[in-house]
């Protein structure tokens, strides 16, 4: 499922940039959702899965399988998982009937690395399952959700993680969470960071800025480049930049998409910020947007990394971030960034600062520098590598089969 956000662009670079004479990466779609049509040009392979039939067969299958689920399972709406972890498992099958060699199986995300799980767990095969956890999974869920979906992710990461062959987590602090609050072993994770092509982003800088009013006069831009979701905290961001809008003139570029767009324009209208606000469509590749403004703000309640982050940082940008953890893995208060408390005070302030220090002769090269480590030729090799050593293991291993 290719939506709008970080996670799954970062996904897509690790594939693309993976060592074709060691890798061959098949991208699988559950949807026709692609919001990043143009990655999958690095593609040979790549497909929406079949739906199953809607026949007696399936409803037998699905039914077996959910009977099967332990309850904090089947209390949720899990026919849709089953759906598709039976989608995966038909799939699969078909896949090793044609290829000798190892086959790896990745996915990213709970609610995907849940389906994945199911597969594992309903089938009795041995292909191994690789998940990348994107999320500090402990505070992802304790800020924004109700009780009862809070709980029920915390549930199934406790249960369904420790099935997977690998963990991968983009940050130190996402480790730490996973073993630390949910019991998963050490020697079951590893924190490997987002890949960023560096190169590829730093590009942006020479050509010319967006076609957008904001970008054409000498007042300072903000951008923030973030899902319309609440975990991103927009909602904080315009109440801060209204009260630094009161001592300074500045546009603020929200580039994004997701089910809160609505209602944060009508935030912005309610709270006259119409001429210095501006909502501008998701575009798959932003780094127009963050090389050409002033200072890159993110104010989620949590992240795993902050991929918006590290991209800013490319374009030699100044980030302004709210204090999650992890942050500090990547800004260095005060020298490529500000790191602020969760208030709309704090974040004003912080904003301020970042202004500041978006005059530094020198933010540009401490912002590009703090970047170099997360370029996608340094991140790579630690992807193939685990990569290979897992497939090397499960090869002549991998049997499968079903009793559904």
């Amino acid at each position: 499922m290719l939506n709008c956000g970080g996670a799954e662009r970062s996904l897509l670079e690790v594939f693309r940039a993976l060592n074709r004479q060691r890798f061959d990466p098949i991208v699988w779609r559950l949807d026709p959702t692609n919001m990043y049509p143009e990655y999958f040009t690095a593609f040979d392979s790549t497909k929406v899965l079949p739906r199953l039939p809607q026949n007696l067969k399936s409803k037998i299958r699905i039914g077996m399988c959910r009977s099967r689920l332990p309850y904090y399972l089947r209390k949720a709406q899990i026919t849709c998982f089953i759906e598709d972890g039976l989608r995966l498992f038909d799939s699969l099958k078909q896949l090793m009937k044609k290829n000798s060699g190892p086959v790896v199986l990745v996915s990213s995300q709970l609610n995907m690395n849940t389906r994945a799980s199911l597969l594992q767990w309903l089938c009795n095969y041995k292909v191994p399952v690789v998940f990348i956890e994107h999320n500090e999974p402990y505070l992802r869920y304790k800020n924004v959700e109700t009780p009862e979906v809070r709980e029920l992710a915390w549930s199934r990461i406790r249960k369904i993680y420790p099935r997977a062959t690998h963990i991968i987590t983009v940050s130190d602090a996402g480790k730490k969470s996973l073993v630390n609050r949910f019991g998963i072993k050490k020697k079951q994770v590893s924190s490997i960071p987002n890949p960023v092509d560096v190169k590829r982003i730093r590009h942006y800088l020479k050509l010319q800025p967006p076609d957008h009013p904001f970008y054409r006069g000498k007042t300072p831009v903000l951008v923030c480049v973030a899902r319309f979701h609440p975990i991103k905290n927009h909602a904080m961001l315009l109440r801060s930049f209204a009260i630094v809008r009161q001592k300074t003139r500045l546009k603020l570029a929200l580039v994004g998409l997701g089910l809160l767009k609505d209602t944060i324009q009508r935030t912005i209208a309610e709270m006259g910020l119409e001429d210095d606000v501006a909502v501008i469509n998701f575009d798959p590749e932003p780094f127009g947007y963050i090389a050409h403004a002033n200072l890159s703000i993110l104010t989620s309640y949590s992240e795993g990394q902050g991929l918006a982050v590290i991209e800013s940082l490319a374009c030699g940008i100044p980030v302004v971030c709210t204090r999650w953890k992890g942050v500090g893995e990547l800004i260095k208060e005060g020298v490529n960034g500000i790191i602020c408390d969760m208030n709309d005070a704090a974040l004003a302030s912080g904003i301020l600062a970042g202004l500041k220090l978006a005059k530094s002769k020198t933010r540009q090269t401490a912002a590009t520098k703090s970047a170099e480590k997360f370029n996608t030729t340094n991140i790579l090799p630690k992807y193939e590598k685990l990569l290979s050593q897992i497939a090397l293991n499960a090869h002549g291993n991998q049997e499968m089969s079903c009793a559904h």
